[in-house]
């Protein structure tokens, strides 16, 4: 017999593809129909085997008064023909706007802060970012629990937006898959490797600034650069800016690859320089497949390095410390390096394995519905 229905919103398709899939995916074979509720974009089509309806008015960059109340009415009708028992929201539209809606219609919800968003890092719109601060106070006094993928946000949205601690759930981001990500041999080579989107505050500017650092000590050194053009946010890198910024070819950028195991396979330290992040879920994938970490001291990231045992952390903003730390990597022993990448693959199995994640949510919702 099929349970309750189960209804995801994000701001992406990709984002389900990318992070959720497993999640989704388990759901279903517990027995609950399940509605995926994001805009259409290239991943679309790899969700089709799911019951997707296409959000058409959410547009992730856009202020816009008039359209933020077409996306109110758009999930306020697709919810409701939904008939949804629970709905999981992601990012910061779906979690603000779904929750209203799901006020209204008297349906429970369960926001997850995958994140805090250039708004709140940067803090330079600030009639934006105080906006966004109300919508928040307002809309979060509505969920059943809250999900959140580090205990610095967590205490920030407690302070912020005097939520109730006991609502507020933390799980290890969205996980990693252990079994698809295996631990492969390290290579010698002084090959360092950053997925991310092009945005400022992932730290792509510090990236280069240290790659062309280090390669004045190290002139054998290789920076690798992964990851998608994203223009639609408010810190997006265009392509053409990259370019000027990355004059003289220090990182070699190699656009967004849909499978990064084979450029993990290659690195032999896995950096990530951001500014804040829910917990990023390239630092696990690098983790899972026994890769030593570089990455800032700062809330998200810190968690996936123990200082000197899997990597090194770094002062956020700091490309001459980055690049401190890079040399420091290159200057260690070869077994030193491969027992920081047995240390991050033992460091994913204990803290990030996504089946924990999934379980938090599978009995969250058996006892939110009561199920058995």
């Amino acid at each position: 017999m099929t349970k309750s229905k189960i209804v995801f919103i994000a701001n992406s398709s990709f984002y389900f593809y990318k992070f959720r899939h497993s999640l989704i995916s388990t759901f279903i074979t517990h027995g609950y129909e399940v509605a995926l509720i994001a805009p259409k974009d290239e991943y679309s089509e790899k969700l089709s085997k799911f019951h997707c309806i296409e959000l058409k008015n959410l547009d992730r960059k856009s202020m816009n008064p008039l359209k933020d109340i077409a996306l109110l009415m758009e999930l306020y009708f697709k919810i409701k023909k939904e008939k949804a028992a629970i709905v999981f929201s992601f990012t910061i539209k779906p979690n603000i706007y779904a929750a209203l809606v799901c006020k209204v219609l008297g349906v429970k919800i369960v926001p997850s802060i995958t994140g805090l968003g250039y708004l709140f890092i940067q803090n330079d719109q600030k009639l934006i970012h105080n906006l966004i601060k109300r919508l928040y106070s307002f809309a979060f006094k509505v969920p059943e629990k809250f999900i959140f993928q580090n205990s610095d946000d967590q205490a920030l949205f407690i302070d912020k937006f005097k939520m109730d601690q006991s609502k507020c759930i933390i799980t290890p981001g969205s996980g990693i898959n252990l079994d698809f990500f295996k631990p492969l041999p390290l290579p010698k080579t002084n090959s360092f490797l950053m997925i991310a989107r092009l945005l400022k505050d992932k730290g792509i500017l510090e990236f280069i600034e240290a790659a062309e650092i280090v390669l004045k000590k190290v002139p054998d050194a290789k920076f690798t650069l992964i990851g998608p053009i994203d223009e639609l946010n408010h810190a997006g890198i265009s392509e053409k800016e990259f370019m000027q910024i990355n004059k003289n070819n220090s990182v070699s950028y190699l656009g967004e690859k849909q499978d990064v195991v084979p450029f993990l396979k290659e690195c032999n330290c896995f950096v990530l320089p951001s500014y804040r992040e829910g917990t990023p879920r390239t630092n696990l994938e690098a983790m899972a497949m026994g890769r030593p970490i570089i990455t800032t001291d700062v809330p998200g990231c810190r968690g996936t390095v123990d200082e000197g045992k899997n990597g090194f952390l770094v002062p956020v903003r700091n490309a001459n410390e980055l690049a401190k730390a890079m040399i420091k990597f290159i200057d260690l022993p070869y077994n030193k390096k491969q027992a920081m990448g047995a240390y991050s693959r033992k460091k994913a199995e204990n803290e990030y394995d996504e089946k924990n994640v999934i379980k938090k949510y599978l009995e969250l919702t058996k006892a939110i519905l009561g199920d058995k």
